[in-house]
């Protein structure tokens, strides 16, 4: 008994305003730690899934092309209406892109399996920058003169594709050999 008259069994039970103000200030400490980490996650997801979905693109093609004895084409980057020999790839995030695309060019030359499922080598026309008469800047062949023909200049294009994700300055380069087959899959920056 407590000498006004209460007694130890009726005191309060439950959190004082300071104390859930503190437990709700660490918890936003710690949410805030997470937060960057966990989008970095979302982040990598995104480039993985990404690299994925090409290389089923990739042996879809490429078994499509064995199935009916005839070439495949993937388009990366390319949108046109896919068929049984037409294929295209092009990422669902805006942050990840192809690397390696030529200069004066939209996407990278298109892979083109041939019937026994082999990747055929892929080359593209050497571009440079110019002013046109109105003064503007454009892409044009670049030329070469050989017995006073002007030819343009052809670059062959490795058997590497290379996405890679702006947020994270990461890249996956996926490898394929020269009979069609993927060959191995590393990380790399941007």
């Amino acid at each position: 008994m407590l000498p006004w008259g209460g007694s130890m069994q009726n005191q309060q039970k439950g959190f004082t305003l300071i104390e859930l103000m503190v437990t709700i200030a660490v918890m936003a400490i710690i949410a805030m730690m997470a937060a960057p980490s966990f989008g970095n996650m979302l982040n990598r997801k995104r480039l993985e899934a990404n690299t994925k979905e090409l290389m089923l693109v990739l042996s879809q093609a490429r078994s499509q092309a064995v199935l009916l004895r005839t070439n495949t084409v993937v388009q990366l980057n390319g949108s046109t209406t896919a068929s049984p020999t037409n294929f295209f790839w092009v990422s669902k995030n805006a942050d990840i892109k192809l690397e390696g695309v030529p200069q004066g060019h939209n996407s990278p030359p298109s892979i083109v399996f041939s019937p026994q499922g082999m990747m055929l080598p892929r080359s593209f026309v050497k571009m440079k920058e110019v002013t046109n008469l109105n003064g503007d800047k454009e892409w044009v062949a670049d030329q070469v003169l050989v017995n006073g023909e002007a030819k343009d200049q052809i670059e062959n294009y490795p058997r590497t594709i290379t996405i890679c994700s702006q947020k994270l300055k990461k890249s996956k380069v996926i490898t394929y050999s020269v009979i069609g087959a993927f060959e191995s899959m590393r990380e790399g920056s941007c």
